[in-house]
């Protein structure tokens, strides 16, 4: 077991299985079965809007390489994993936490109302900070 975590393909392999789950995750939901107008135009706007979000991030990452002078390859594997592991990983997340508080709290509407603020907290915070340590546990392959 020892042997298979300090192989050096784990980490990567992990890395990017998780990158394109979430990315299929994000992505599904715009592609329906039965291709209606609405449903084409939707993913028309989708990616039209992705397009803008992208632009600037671009040059948000190019500013952040120089001024850091860091890899902006390494900037642009941390911001794909905070953006598609965080929210891959945290819808579940938050599923399995909000089943399990409406099984400890017996008023339903007190959970319909609350769950958001009772499952974020304790799901997307470690989620965010396990991105985070795999990405710094991927600095030494990209330096």
């Amino acid at each position: 077991m020892k042997r298979l975590i300090h192989s050096k393909w784990l980490l990567p392999s992990l890395f990017i299985a998780l990158v394109l789950n979430g990315i299929e995750f994000e992505l599904l939901g715009l592609l329906s079965d039965v291709p209606t107008y609405q449903a084409a135009s939707a993913l028309i706007l989708a990616t039209s809007l992705f397009g803008l979000y992208l632009i600037p991030f671009s040059v948000g990452i190019c500013y952040l390489a120089k001024r850091y002078q860091m890899s902006g390859f390494l900037i642009a594997v941390a911001s794909l994993g905070g953006i598609y592991i965080s929210g891959f990983l945290a819808s579940y997340g938050n599923q399995w936490v909000g089943q399990f508080w409406s099984h400890v709290i017996p008023s339903t509407s007190f959970v319909s109302h609350w769950n958001d603020a009772l499952t974020a907290p304790i799901v997307e915070e470690p989620i965010k900070a396990f991105a985070a340590i795999l990405v710094i546990s991927l600095s030494n392959y990209f330096s």
